[in-house]
């Protein structure tokens, strides 16, 4: 009989781990409790330590809640760029795109459910920054908004299989 305790245990990190793992980083940096973290998010307590265990990629509700407190999705997601873009939180001014960017991950995040695919949180923020760049372009043409993230999601689920 093989002795199981000398397998070596191969641990698979999935990207989601790494997008908690920057989650975890910013409330860190804020000096905050998951506790006092969450409510800023919109998210509950739950939820706030599922996505810094890396069990889920933060909703989109999340992910705009953290760019209205000035960081960078991009950075959060896929980790390139600056942790924080801005010091001061959006202003009311900015609102017309941070409800375009809200659309545009609420879009890809209801593909990505309906679709079951498999995405890294690269693969998602690059979805997010064309989408949103076109989605701007298009007048906010939401259906359109809705065809382009089904097709970048069907590339990306088929690119990481």
């Amino acid at each position: 009989m093989e002795d199981k305790s000398k397998t070596p245990k191969i641990k698979i990190i999935h990207p989601f781990h790494e997008v908690g793992s920057r989650l975890r980083q910013i409330r860190e940096s804020l000096k905050k409790t998951q506790v006092e973290m969450a409510p800023e998010l919109g998210i509950s307590l739950p939820m706030m330590q599922s996505y810094e265990a890396g069990k889920h990629l933060i909703s989109p509700v999340g992910i705009v809640a953290l760019v209205e407190m000035g960081y960078n999705a991009n950075w959060f997601l896929c980790e390139k760029g600056e942790m924080k873009i801005s010091d001061q939180p959006v202003t009311t001014s900015a609102s017309t795109d941070n409800k375009a960017l809200k659309s545009v991950v609420k879009a890809l995040w209801d593909e990505i459910e309906d679709s079951d695919a498999n995405i890294s949180g690269a693969s998602a923020a690059g979805i997010i920054a064309l989408a949103y760049t076109e989605y701007l372009a298009s007048d906010k043409d939401y259906p359109r908004l809705c065809d382009k993230i089904k097709a970048l999601v069907q590339i990306a689920d088929q690119g990481e299989e």
